[in-house]
């Protein structure tokens, strides 16, 4: 790698407001003025472009769509990234002067109000743009992102021009300070490691953003590493960490208590590690519970686990089809009770589908203990409602009554669905969120469940975790049949919401254009629009025996195809 001191690049503006006129107005005036002009409408999606594009000054409206200025300076300021100290130009339409006063001490560059004086208020921008040139062209100062390999070879360049001053480092959350003095490390830290430690740390981070400030370094100091020596030390352990990670490729995996017990002279963090990780937690969840570094936290588990006191959970699905089987031979009462169900369910009405207020409710038996049941959960509760609706809806007119909803706890709610032929199935939906004790019961033995259909709202990262931990649940209490549903809610343009591989911007993707090249709003970069059904798969680390389908669960047809579908797929496997 060469590295070269920054060279001047174009200078970007961020102008942030949840107003598009205002919007509109000061992109015109600042790109007429030769500046390069972004706009954003939060907070939130103007932190992830901060984190993306060399940005010289943000100037904010008051109103923006997730909050006000003040949101936005308290957020940027109090972030541990390079990009916290970016000049912020406030503009507000209070003259109340206790504003202006309140956004200074907040932590804004400059103010002004409403209506703005074009002059007097671009004189302002360019004297901040000029300051903001003077300190990052500082002939002796660096602002640059790098990959893992390259780290090395900026500490190198460090050392060779024998620098004085601190590097500051960030990858994410995590945030470094490292002193040269005379080209020679003599402090180096991060939240908790220091000195050679901290180096390692760094090293082993997948990418770095470095801001290097020239500065004259006095006094002595505990510590003075000469480089080059002390990265050999350094890449061997990050060598071994490497091979580690490469045991755990995946940070949402859990574990369970391994055959060996933890000795109870081990010292409080690797207690407090081995109890959340017996107990489920993931990496990611203990990386964000415990104070202890990424690095750190992954040997220590791999240690608990080479140990015997740990060791990787089964994932939910992963004896999928075996389980089912021995499932489906417990349950006698299928191949009596479903060809009937089947039929009627086949010649269920959708196509003239009446409100259920015109309907009269039926005075069905409310006893279900020997009738099939489909349950309906999922992460997000109205989408579990609208299939509940729906299912229900064409039920009651293919009837010609409606059979009365019962519910015994927030967001839930089941219902005995009657058939023409005397036939019938319960239908019940879940809440996301429901307690271990409560779904033991609605799980008994005695509950004769053919199916759960599971609505996954997105693929995003977030989403996805939250539905891995509901899926988890529902597997450990049912080992029966499985449908991931997809829902479309749009059939003319059917999206699904996954995260850009590069800056985690949430996308909404067209599921028919699977193939196609797009690009991300947020930092530009080209890419592939992934298969949803192969996605939803790697997503929620299902097994290519666990049926995933697009519905839409407002379509009474999609609807009744799907239980057609899983009813049917009961008997063969049944028969077989």
């Amino acid at each position: 790698m060469t590295l070269k001191v920054q060279e001047q690049t174009e200078e970007k503006i961020l102008v942030v407001a949840s107003d598009n006129d205002f919007r509109n107005g000061m992109r015109g005036m600042l790109e007429s003025a030769g500046y390069s002009v972004f706009t954003r409408q939060s907070v939130e999606r103007s932190m992830q472009l901060l984190e993306l594009s060399d940005i010289f000054l943000v100037v904010t409206d008051y109103e923006l769509e997730d909050g006000t200025f003040f949101d936005f300076i308290k957020t940027l300021r109090n972030s541990n990234t390079f990009y916290n100290e970016t000049p912020i130009y406030c503009i507000g339409n209070d003259k109340n002067p206790d504003e202006c006063i309140s956004a200074f001490d907040a932590g804004a560059d400059d103010y002004s109000l409403k209506p703005l004086n074009k002059k007097i208020f671009l004189a302002r921008v360019k004297k901040i743009i000029t300051a903001v040139k003077k300190l990052r062209y500082n002939p002796v100062s660096l602002e640059l992102r790098v990959d893992q390999g390259e780290l090395p070879g900026v500490f190198q360049f460090l050392e060779a021009e024998t620098k004085n001053g601190i590097l500051k480092a960030s990858c994410q959350k995590d945030m470094a300070e490292i002193t040269f003095k005379s080209g020679k490390i003599v402090k180096a830290e991060t939240e908790y490691c220091a000195a050679q430690d901290a180096l390692t740390e760094v090293l082993s981070w997948p990418f770095c953003h470095l801001k290097f400030i020239d500065d004259s370094i006095e006094g002595e100091f505990d510590i003075n590493l000469n480089v080059s020596s002390t990265l050999m030390d350094c890449v061997f352990e990050v060598d071994e960490f490497k091979e580690t990670l490469g045991k755990y490729p995946d940070m949402e995996v859990s574990f369970v208590g391994g055959e060996n017990p933890l000795p109870k002279n081990s010292n409080r963090i690797a207690k407090k590690v081995h109890r959340m990780a017996s107990s489920g937690s993931t990496f990611d969840e203990l990386i964000n519970s415990i104070k202890i570094n990424r690095r750190h936290l992954i040997t220590l588990v791999d240690q608990l686990v080479s140990m015997g006191h740990l060791q990787q959970a089964v994932l939910p699905f992963e004896n999928y089809l075996a389980d089912q089987k021995n499932y489906l031979q417990d349950k006698n009462i299928f191949p009596k009770t479903l060809p009937s169900i089947i039929d009627a369910v086949e010649t269920m009405n959708y196509t003239d589908v009446k409100e259920l207020e015109t309907l009269t409710i039926s005075n069905s038996d409310s006893d279900t203990s020997a009738t099939p049941k489909i349950l309906i959960a999922g992460d997000h509760t109205e989408l579990n409602d609208i299939l509940f609706s729906t299912i229900h809806k064409i039920a009651a007119n293919s009837y010609g009554n409606k059979s009365p909803v019962k519910s015994s706890r927030t967001n839930e709610a089941h219902t005995k669905l009657e058939f023409f032929n005397n036939s019938s199935l319960v239908l019940q939906k879940l809440p996301p969120k429901v307690d271990s004790i409560f779904l033991k019961t609605v799980m008994s033995q005695e509950a004769n469940i053919a199916s759960i259909f599971f609505i996954a709202s997105a693929l995003d990262k977030e989403t996805s975790r939250a539905c891995r931990k509901i899926l988890k649940q529902l597997r450990d209490n049912y080992k029966g049949t499985f449908y991931i549903i997809l829902p479309k809610l749009d059939s003319e343009e059917p999206e699904m919401r996954i995260d850009c591989p590069y800056c985690s911007h949430k996308l909404s993707v067209d599921i028919d254009m699977s193939g196609s090249l797009g690009n991300c709003p947020i930092c530009n970069t080209e890419i592939t629009i992934p298969e949803c059904l192969d996605y939803s798969a790697d997503s929620l680390k299902l097994l290519p025996e666990v049926p995933c389908v697009f519905i839409n669960p407002i379509d009474p047809e999609e609807c009744r195809d799907l239980i057609s579908l899983s009813l049917n797929s009961l008997l063969e496997e049944i028969a077989t």
